[in-house]
C-alpha cells in the first residue's frame, strides 16, 4: 500500500473516531439534557419531587416554629393539602416552559407555581374540619395574641356567665341543646325573678354583640357571629334542627374567610411567577441555539461518516480495508465513552460524598439521579457502537477468509 494512501487511511481513520464519538454524545444530549420527557421521567423514577415534598414540610415547620401568631393546626392542615404528585405536576409544568422557551417557541421565560390545586384542597380540608369542630376546636387554628385572647367565658350577667364551653354543649346533639339552654334559661331567671328572661337575654344578646376579638377583619366579624348564633337560638326558644342549621353555614361561611386569608398569608412570600430577564436569559443562548440545531448536527455528521467511508473505498478500492477502518474506529470510540462514563460515575459518587455537608439532600439526589440516567444512556449507546464495530470486523475477517480460500 502506498505511503500516500497510508496518510489518507490514518486521516479517515481519526476523522471517523472522532465523528462517531460527537454523533455519540449529540444523540445522547437529545435523549437527555436536551428532551424534556427524559427530565420529567428522572424527577418521577428518582423520586425527587417526593424528596421536595419533605423539604417543603420542613419548610413550612421552621414557618410555625418563627412565626408564633401561626397556629399549628393550620400549618398541619396545610401540609396535608400539599402533595408529591402536586409538586410533580408543577415541576412538569415548568420544565416543559423551559423546554418550549429553549425550542424558540416562546420569546420570554416565565416559570409559574400553581398553588390552585393546593389552594383548594386547603379550603376543602379546613372547611370539612370547622363544619365538624365544636368552637374550642375552631379557636385552635386562631392567630393569637397572647394565651388570654380566647377566654371561656364570653359574657357574664350577674354572676351567671356565657361561655364557649356552653356553645359546644349545645352544638353536640338535640339533648346536650336542650339541657344546656334549659339550664342557662334557669342561672339568668334566677338572677332577677321579677324580669322576665327573654328581655334579660336580648339584653345579653346586645352586650355580646358588641364584644370584640383580636382578630383581623373579616374573620373577626365571621368568628363572632358563631358566638352571637346561640345566643340568639336561646332568646327566640329555636329547636336544635334550627340552631344546628345556621351554626352550620356559619361555619362553613367563616371557613371560607378564614382559608381565604390564612392561606394567603402563609404562601404570600412566594410568587406566583417568577420571570426570567434578559441578562439571565442570554446564559441560555448558546444551549437554545444548540438545541434548535441538534439534529441538523446530527444528521450532518452521519452524512460526513458515510462520506468518510465512501472516500475510504474511493481511495483504496478494498473491501477490508473499508470495513476495517470503520469498525476499528467505532469499536475504539465506544469502548473509550464506556471507561469514561464509568470514571465519570465514580467521580461523580466521590464528588457528591465529599459535598454532602455542604450540598442540601435534594440537590445530591439530583445531580445523582440526572447524572446517572445520562451515563446510562451514554453507555448503553456506546456499547452498540462497539457492536457494530465488532461486526465490522468480523466482516473484515470473514472476508480475508474467503480471499485466502479463493
Amino acid at each position: 500500500m502506498e505511503s500516500k494512501n497510508k496518510v489518507i487511511i490514518v486521516i479517515i481513520f481519526l476523522a471517523l473516531f472522532f465523528s462517531i464519538l460527537a454523533v455519540n454524545f449529540s444523540v445522547a444530549s437529545e435523549r437527555t439534557v436536551l428532551n424534556p420527557d427524559f427530565v420529567n421521567e428522572s424527577i418521577e423514577e428518582g423520586n425527587i419531587h417526593e424528596s421536595a415534598y419533605e423539604e417543603i414540610l420542613l419548610l413550612l415547620d421552621d414557618i410555625a416554629e418563627e412565626d408564633e401568631e401561626i397556629p399549628e393546626p393550620l400549618v398541619e392542615t396545610l401540609k396535608e393539602s400539599i402533595s408529591p404528585e402536586i409538586i410533580l405536576e408543577i415541576a412538569t409544568t415548568n420544565v416543559d416552559t423551559f423546554y418550549t422557551y429553549l425550542d424558540g417557541e416562546t420569546d420570554d421565560l416565565v416559570f409559574e407555581l400553581d398553588l390552585n390545586q393546593v389552594r383548594s384542597n386547603f379550603n376543602s380540608d379546613i372547611e370539612s374540619k370547622f363544619v365538624e369542630s365544636d368552637i374550642s376546636g375552631i379557636i385552635e387554628y386562631l392567630p393569637t395574641q397572647n394565651e388570654d385572647d380566647f377566654n371561656d367565658v364570653i359574657y357574664e350577667y350577674n354572676g351567671t356567665s356565657y361561655t364557649i364551653s356552653m356553645i359546644d354543649n349545645m352544638l353536640q346533639d338535640e339533648a346536650s341543646y336542650d339541657q344546656t339552654v334549659n339550664d342557662y334559661k334557669n342561672e339568668i331567671q334566677a338572677t332577677d325573678p321579677s324580669r322576665d328572661v327573654y328581655d334579660i337575654l336580648d339584653e345579653i344578646l346586645l352586650e355580646v354583640k358588641d364584644e370584640k376579638t383580636n382578630l383581623d377583619e373579616p374573620i373577626e366579624e365571621e368568628f363572632n357571629k358563631l358566638l352571637i348564633i346561640p345566643l340568639e337560638h336561646i332568646s327566640k326558644n329555636s329547636t336544635y334542627t334550627e340552631f344546628i342549621e345556621e351554626m352550620d353555614e356559619q361555619r362553613k361561611t367563616f371557613s371560607e374567610e378564614y382559608s381565604s386569608i390564612m392561606f394567603q398569608e402563609i404562601v404570600n412570600e412566594v410568587p406566583e411567577e417568577i420571570e426570567v430577564d434578559d441578562e439571565e436569559l442570554a446564559h441560555f443562548d448558546e444551549t437554545k441555539q444548540y438545541l434548535q440545531l441538534t439534529w441538523l448536527i446530527i444528521i450532518g455528521l452521519v452524512i460526513l461518516i458515510a462520506l468518510l467511508i465512501y472516500l475510504l473505498w474511493f481511495a483504496t478500492k478494498s473491501v477490508i480495508v473499508t470495513t476495517s477502518i470503520p469498525g476499528l474506529a467505532a469499536l475504539l470510540s465506544g469502548t473509550s465513552v464506556i471507561v469514561i462514563t464509568l470514571y465519570a460515575s465514580n467521580l461523580i459518587d466521590v464528588m457528591l460524598t465529599e459535598a454532602s455537608e455542604e450540598i442540601p439532600e435534594l440537590g445530591i439526589q439530583l445531580v445523582n439521579v440526572f447524572s446517572t440516567n445520562i451515563l446510562y444512556v451514554l453507555q448503553l449507546q456506546s456499547i452498540i457502537i462497539a457492536l457494530i464495530g465488532v461486526v465490522l470486523l468480523g466482516i473484515t475477517v470473514y472476508y480475508k477468509k474467503v480471499k485466502l480460500n479463493e
